[in-house]
């Protein structure tokens, strides 16, 4: 008895970049103070991390789906970060993606109702 096993690997198309940046902007350093990076992060305290909530985004033929429970994460609700801040945390990180939640693109402007929930 003689098996062969070939195996073939697909060669992945050239593909778009989803964005394209034109121009790089300048960072506006007014009223940061000069500290490291050591100093900063203890003023900061104990911290907390959201995890990917905010950028569980799904693609589909170009559009932008998704939500914050699209992942399976609770919703971030003032009551979840309220009960962060209980438990005894200063500082809380917030990961965020912003290209589902567009209401114009061209202009890269926030869905203001989303912002507001």
């Amino acid at each position: 008895m003689t098996i062969t096993i070939t195996q073939s690997a697909k060669v992945p198309e050239e593909q778009e970049p989803v964005f394209e940046y034109e121009a790089f902007i300048e960072p506006d350093n007014t009223d940061m103070r000069a500290m490291s990076a050591l100093e900063l992060s203890a003023l900061m305290g104990a911290g907390w991390n959201l995890g990917n909530s905010l950028e569980a985004i799904t693609v589909n033929n170009g559009i932008f789906t998704g939500g914050e429970t699209s992942w399976g994460n609770p919703a971030t609700t003032k009551g979840l970060i309220d009960a962060v801040k209980a438990a005894g945390f200063n500082t809380i990180r917030i990961p965020v993606a912003w290209s589902h939640k567009l209401a114009d693109k061209e202009n890269h402007l926030i869905n203001l109702a989303w912002l507001q929930r």
